[in-house]
């Protein structure tokens, strides 16, 4: 009786351990997820706002400049929204970018 006992909390201990590794497996692949979603906004969000006076479809009015008042990044779709303006008017855009060896490109879409 007391071999069996001894058996069942052997594997009991070593099921636990098991589950213990694959759960920090789990959470490590999530928190690296994370870390990589946040760095690629941050990215974005830099070269927006560095290139908005390219990127713009429109120029701005009155001798104005544009410059970005919000960013939103959604990672997984690869899109976003940028609120911008030049002092005189505010604009919001959707757009797509992409990240390759060759750098970042980004595509504004007025939004109506």
């Amino acid at each position: 009786m007391k071999r069996i006992l001894l058996i069942i909390l052997i594997l009991l201990a070593i099921g636990a351990v098991i589950f213990y590794k694959k759960d920090q497996t789990s959470f490590d692949g999530a928190a690296k997820q994370e870390q990589n979603d946040i760095e690629e906004k941050g990215m974005i969000d830099a070269y927006i706002r560095s290139h908005i006076m390219i990127l713009a479809p429109e120029q701005p009015v009155l001798g104005g400049t544009w410059y970005v008042t919000s960013i939103e990044v959604a990672t997984a779709s690869k899109t976003g929204i940028v609120t911008y303006e030049d002092g005189h008017i505010e604009t919001e855009a959707s757009f797509t970018y992409q990240i390759s060896e060759d750098g970042i490109s980004v595509v504004l879409k007025k939004k109506l």
